[in-house]
């Protein structure tokens, strides 16, 4: 081997020429002449690097938190000092740490609520978290202020949680162990109506120095701008190994054909080939795809995390309420309407309704002895299994449209309110359940499920009762969409290069 320990490249290179180095070393020294692609770019700046962590951790106020002249903001001298970068507990990535006594809040985002039908004039910021404690009686909580920080003033307008939602049943299960989800909200004095607090803080006490700081989300509408119909809510991807790529195209294509003018999606970890299509659908802006991850002590290495969720089944069902109510208020003065669905479930009209629109203008006409009007319409599940063994019904569509190949199902509907998803008027509803709305508004009633002879959940799963595995009958209802559907997905398919070439003979 031939050392060069004294030589610089100018010095090898000069030698090269005049032909003093030959043999095994000039032919190293030939490739001496080529330079290394080295990327020589200057890093990002400060205002970048807030940029990235802004998109990295949406609900971390960065430019705030690392802004030296925030650090100086408080109430006076001895209360309520803002806190900044170095102080912030954050847990997992994307979690804020609040201790108050024995009871921990994992905090993942905040909302300025104004709707009129739901806080009657008044301001709520609305804070979501994760609590190591849940209770049937809302006085057993501890007492919590909000801290809450505008550009206005440097002092903190300080406010007492007033109202706290949890959004699990005590009686479903409770224990140590698992963290609860739950909104803490804080109504703003009436004189700061006309501000817009950028972020909040949770103590114990008014004058603590908070371990949290949390971005306020607000996205109302522009000026001449209109509310949409149909967003939909989508709980965080766990799918590392499995290629849902096709799956997820036919899916979000039927979702546009039934309605939707976009969907958010919750990153856990996904195939390269479903992050590829999930990236395609982000960028026409149809998607949004936003970062999740659970509130427990648990790495977030993919393999890891993944191992976890698979071992804790409770947990997994408590944490996708966070993603399901971030995505509601996100949503909740562009959209009338939000879906909260999986992505193996089909909201879908039947007979002569064709879409999610005729399905809400049908909903407005119905009353009942009690009720005018419902905060959510829901719909009765049905199950679409595999049948494994049965041919497939058309041969006409291609193999990798699951959802339109597979037409056989059980025969009869799950009993209303039962496995069922809904569309949840964004106008009335509070907070979200996987299953329904679980708080409203007071002068609405909770929730409406159509008859089967209106609409159905087109659920693809195997039903948890086998015996109705052996009466299927065929429905084929989604075929309504299927040219749309699948003209549409093969012009992405052949966007994303997915195809491959078949040796014709």
């Amino acid at each position: 081997m031939v050392v060069f320990t004294m030589l610089n490249r100018e010095t090898l290179l000069k030698k090269f020429n005049e032909g003093t180095i030959g043999g095994k070393t000039k032919l190293v020294l030939a490739k001496v002449r080529k330079r290394l692609a080295i990327d020589t770019r200057s890093g990002p700046n400060a205002s970048q690097i807030h940029e990235n962590i802004r998109r990295e951790m949406p609900f971390l106020p960065i430019e705030y938190v690392d802004n030296v002249n925030y650090s100086k903001r408080n109430l006076n001298s001895s209360c309520a000092w803002y806190p900044t970068f170095r102080q912030i507990r954050i847990r997992n990535d994307y979690w804020q740490e609040y201790d108050n006594g024995n009871v921990t809040n994992f905090i993942f985002g905040a909302y300025l609520d104004r709707r009129p039908s739901i806080t009657r004039g008044k301001q709520v910021v609305r804070i979501l978290t994760m609590m190591n404690y849940i209770s049937p009686n809302v006085s057993d909580y501890p007492t919590s202020y909000c801290q809450l920080w505008y550009d206005e003033q440097p002092q903190p307008v300080i406010t007492k949680v007033d109202t706290i939602h949890s959004i699990w049943l005590y009686l479903w299960g409770h224990g140590s162990g698992q963290n609860y989800a739950h909104f803490l909200s804080c109504s703003i004095p009436q004189e700061y109506n006309t501000w817009i607090p950028k972020s909040v803080s949770l103590v114990a006490s008014p004058c603590d120095k908070a371990t949290n700081n949390v971005r306020v989300f607000y996205q109302p509408l522009k000026e001449n701008e209109k509310k949409k119909g149909f967003a939909v809510c989508i709980k965080g991807l766990n799918y590392p190994h499995e290629d849902m790529s096709y799956r997820f195209v036919e899916f979000l294509e039927t979702l546009r054909s039934l309605g939707a003018e976009k969907v958010t999606m919750y990153k856990l970890q996904v195939h390269p080939n479903t992050t590829k299509v999930l990236n395609y659908y982000e960028r026409t802006g149809f998607l949004e795809y936003l970062p999740f991850s659970w509130s427990l002590e648990l790495s977030n290495t993919p393999e890891y995390r993944h191992m976890a969720m698979s071992k804790n089944s409770y947990a997994k069902i408590l944490h996708e309420l966070v993603p399901y109510n971030d995505c509601l208020y996100r949503n909740m003065y562009r959209y009338q309407h939000v879906a909260v669905i999986d992505t193996d479930e089909l909201p879908m009209p039947v007979g002569n309704f064709s879409n999610w629109s005729d399905l809400m203008a049908f909903g407005q006409t119905i009353h009942t002895t009690n009720c005018k009007r419902f905060a959510s319409f829901c719909f009765r599940c049905i199950y679409f299994p595999k049948y494994a063994n049965k041919p497939a019904y058309n041969r006409d569509i291609p193999e990798y449209f699951y959802m339109m190949q597979h037409v056989y199902r059980v025969r009869e509907h799950i009993r209303p309110d039962w496995a069922t998803k809904c569309l949840h008027n964004t106008d009335w509803v509070i907070a979200v359940h996987n299953h329904f709305p679980m708080h409203n508004s007071n002068d609405v009633c909770r929730s409406y499920s159509f008859a089967a002879e209106v609409a159905q959940l087109q659920h693809y799963r195997e039903p948890p009762v086998k015996a109705t595995l052996n009466d299927p009958v065929v429905d084929t209802n989604l075929w309504r969409y299927r040219d749309e559907v699948i003209e549409r997905s093969l012009s992405i398919f052949e966007d994303l290069h997915f195809f491959e070439e078949v040796d014709s003979e």
